[in-house]
């Protein structure tokens, strides 16, 4: 596979190169003009191994992009745990009394609400499908009912 490099940007990395390195770029190129010339990618790769340039990146070939390090690739490793310390028994972490606490009273609270709500669907007093009451008219959306201060007007809650 051929590739186009520059000549200027030749002289200018021929600088930081050893002497004659310039020189053996373009005696293995297989073509060259006054701006560019073209060399074989193995050619090239060898005349930067030989002059110390090339370490194992492979460099950009015809406008593609090599991402650094994709040949010489490893795959990663899966994780590990580590090993566990001698003498000490892992303990689970003991949860948080006081989230526990409100979580269960948030999940007794809404219990309560769901009771209140099926014992006034079945009640005599109850209009429509138990969001209204005939004993007290603060029940029509269930504001009254979900508040757990305040006691059924039948005496069933």
């Amino acid at each position: 596979m051929l590739i186009r490099r520059s000549i200027t940007a030749l002289k200018r990395t021929a600088r930081a190169r050893p002497a004659g390195y310039a020189e053996a770029v373009l005696a293995s190129a297989e073509r060259a003009d006054k701006a560019h010339y073209w060399i074989d990618l193995a050619s090239y790769l060898d005349l930067c191994r030989r002059h110390g340039s090339y370490k194992g990146a492979v460099p950009a070939a015809a406008g593609v992009a090599v991402a650094p390090g994709l040949h010489a690739a490893q795959p990663i490793p899966a994780r590990e745990s580590p090993p566990p310390r001698e003498g000490a028994v892992p303990q689970p972490a003991a949860p948080d009394a006081d989230a526990q606490a409100a979580a269960e009273a948030v999940v007794a609270r809404l219990a309560e609400i769901k009771r209140r709500f099926a014992t006034c669907k079945a009640c005599e007093h109850a209009r429509d499908d138990g969001f209204a009451c005939v004993l007290h008219a603060g029940c029509c959306f269930g504001r009254f009912r979900s508040d757990l201060a305040n006691a059924c007007p039948a005496g069933r809650w």
